[in-house]
């Protein structure tokens, strides 16, 4: 006996598959980079370019921010921690809870890929003219909005 949906799915159809497929094809271009020079994964410069961007964050902010879970994250940071790219400092006033911070050699890291990074993103942006960019951050965001309606995926492209 076969179970077989009543409609098949066709993955070249499917918006979560080619999504996916789209996000891993560009990304590959930058985790040449990070993976070959920096010998880094791809979680452990995800977490560098989180605490790159901003102040310092305790791991769930960092999960929330990437989506990442918990134990991955844990993983990633205390990889991290035993190659000296990240610091942690315990919160004074609350001391279960303990911020991270890119160390100098971290930030080293960050400051090498960044700006090739950003070159990789205005390669693949300026096949689009400055409509079909709005159309794109447009529909970005509200696949954003219908993913998670719940809390925004990043600060941009929301509305």
């Amino acid at each position: 006996m076969t179970n077989s949906p009543t409609m098949p799915l066709r993955l070249d159809d499917f918006l979560p598959f080619r999504l996916a497929v789209l996000s891993n094809a560009i990304s590959g271009r930058i985790r040449r980079i990070y993976a070959e020079e920096f010998n880094l994964s791809i979680w452990e410069w995800r977490v560098l370019a989180i605490l790159g961007d901003g102040a310092g964050l305790t791991s769930t902010q960092v999960s929330e921010r990437a989506i990442m879970d918990k134990p991955l994250v844990s993983r990633t940071v205390a990889n991290l921690l035993q190659r000296g790219l990240i610091s942690r400092r315990a919160d004074p006033d609350d001391k279960r809870r303990a911020t991270l911070r890119l160390t100098d050699s971290g930030f080293a890291i960050y400051d090498a890929i960044v700006p090739r990074a950003v070159a990789i993103e205005q390669e693949f942006l300026s096949a689009f003219s400055e409509t079909q960019l709005e159309g794109l951050n447009s529909v970005l965001g509200q696949l954003a909005l219908i993913a998670s309606p719940d809390r925004p995926l990043w600060d941009r492209g929301q509305s």
